[in-house]
């Protein structure tokens, strides 16, 4: 088993395995991070039409349907990604729809308040819970006392912070 991302789950494609989507176990409520994609023009572009017209034309409804139909990975528009004609069982797995049972309960990551250095080192220290090598009680402290030490607090993660 592996945490993955529906981008991640083109790599999959070609390889001789059976796989399938499932949903991650919750503890006390359900939740998820909402994980996303953009595009973004120049403000200084000197091609800025150009770059309109491509970013309208990857939103729309003619590519987010190539975009489905040739790989593993969510549309930005609703009506393709509910669109289940458009599903291809060599590259979708069975329950590639689970995504509706989460969506209601994603959160963007910007809600934790934290840079990306921040970011980057959480999902560093998480490694040894993903590989069920720790429990996420010794996880939590852990990390507790990795930000509460950065933060130069006393008794960082102990409860006698100042």
């Amino acid at each position: 088993m592996i945490m993955s991302t529906y981008y991640f789950m083109n790599e999959f494609r070609d390889h001789s395995i059976d796989w399938d989507v499932m949903t991650l176990p919750k503890g006390t409520k359900p939740a998820t991070i909402l994980l996303g994609g953009g595009l973004s023009i120049n403000a200084a572009s000197s091609h800025r039409n150009i770059a309109e017209k491509l970013v309208d034309f990857m939103t729309g409804e003619e590519a987010q349907k190539l975009l489905k139909q040739y790989g593993c990975t969510i549309p930005v528009l609703r009506s393709v990604a509910e669109d289940d004609s458009l599903l291809n069982p060599d590259i979708h797995p069975q329950h590639y729809n689970r995504y509706l049972e989460v969506l209601p309960h994603a959160y963007p990551l910007h809600i934790l308040n934290m840079n990306q250095s921040e970011i980057l080192t959480l999902l560093d220290e998480l490694n040894l819970l993903w590989a069920g090598m720790e429990t996420p009680a010794d996880t939590c402290t852990r990390i507790e006392q990795l930000f509460n030490s950065r933060l130069g607090l006393k008794g960082a993660g102990t409860g006698m912070e100042k």
